[in-house]
Formats: C-alpha cells, structure tokens, sequence
C-alpha cells in the first residue's frame, strides 16, 4: 500500500523534476568531495627543495687558490687558502703579522683571488731597526757540526729547542752520520722553511 502511494507520488510529478533532483544530488556529492580533498592537502606537509639542493652542495669540495704573503709577517710565503678569503685571515694563517706592521696600509677586509700577493709594509723606520737586532743576533750563533754537535749545541740554533736537538741526535744514532745537511728535514719538526732558517749555521 505504501508503495503505491509512492508510484503515485512520482508520477504526478512533472518530469523535469527527477532529471533535476538527481543533478542537484550528484553536485551536492561533488561539492562535498572537493571540500574534503581541499581539506587533506592544506594538512599535508610541505617539502622544500631547497634544503635538498643545499645538502647537495654542501658536499661540494670547496675551491682554493694560491696566494703569496710578504712583508711583516712572521712566516712569509704561498699559502693554499679557501678562495675569497679576507686578507685578514690569510695573515693570520701566516702566522700574523709582527710587531712593527702597519696595517693601517692593508685593506684587511679585501678578498684575495688566486695568484694575488698580500703584501704587509712596515711601519716607517722599523725595518731597518729589526734587521739590525736579526743581525746582532744572528752574530751570536755559532756554526755546529751536524754530526758532532750535542743536544745543548743544536738546541742554541734558530727555532731548534731542546726536543728538536733530541730528536737530530737520535736520527744521527739510528741512521748513522748524515751525508748532508739538507738531510737534517727527515726529523720530526724540521721542515724546508725551518732549514731555510738553519743552512747558514751547519756543517757536516
């Protein structure tokens, strides 16, 4: 009985009705959908190429350059730096400057580039005045025998301590007599800027 009263219903409605309420139910879905879709992607997480792209470059070897110290520096010479480094840093790398530097003359905040020279002036007057106390103490040291000389001998060289002469005295037991003087750079601590400062005072 009910589904009749049903049947009769529907067929007293015009036709355009049904065509139009099934319309209004599928855009009623479509709609819902969209706004439940909308609502998942503004929780999702966000995902930053950036970092990956920074992560990528980070293992990037940085790139270095050849640059040449001079001047009032306590260790003159090409140094392998990171390129773009100040001069600043490249002085200090050098081992700093001296005490009669005048920086005043440097543009310490300059970037250096590859074959570029750091040149570091004295202040006016002080050079000659160090070069005369390098040469008065430079007087006082006396020439030793690389192979005769004792620890006290070799420790009164230029940068040479006592531990330093220990190590050319225990080089000479174990090798045997040195056959030159350059020979004197396979001990531990004495390299070829240090034996630039050491050749005028040795002797076989």
């Amino acid at each position: 009985m009910k589904k009749e009263k049903k049947d009769d219903v529907i067929q007293g409605l015009p036709r355009w009705v049904v065509p139009v309420l099934g319309l209004a139910l599928l855009s009623l879905l479509f709609g819902s959908l969209m706004i439940w879709r909308q609502r998942v992607y503004v929780g999702a997480p966000i995902s930053w190429s950036l970092d990956t792209q920074g992560a990528v470059s980070s293992s990037i070897p940085m790139a270095t350059v050849m640059v040449h110290v001079a001047g009032a520096v306590q260790s003159p010479g090409v140094y392998d730096v990171a390129a773009g480094l100040r001069v600043m840093r490249v002085i200090d790398i050098a081992g700093g400057a001296l005490p009669g530097a005048d920086l005043d003359k440097v543009n310490l905040a300059a970037s250096v580039k590859d074959g570029s020279r750091v040149w570091v002036p004295f202040q006016k007057g002080v050079k000659g005045r160090m070069l005369r106390t390098v040469g008065a103490n430079r007087a006082d040291i006396q020439v030793v025998h690389l192979n005769q000389a004792t620890v006290t001998q070799l420790a009164g060289l230029p940068g040479i301590g006592r531990a330093i002469a220990q190590r050319v005295v225990n080089y000479r037991e174990t090798h045997g007599p040195f056959r030159s003087c350059a020979q004197i750079q396979d001990v531990k601590g004495i390299g070829p800027r240090s034996y630039e400062r050491l050749a005028p005072y040795l002797r076989l």
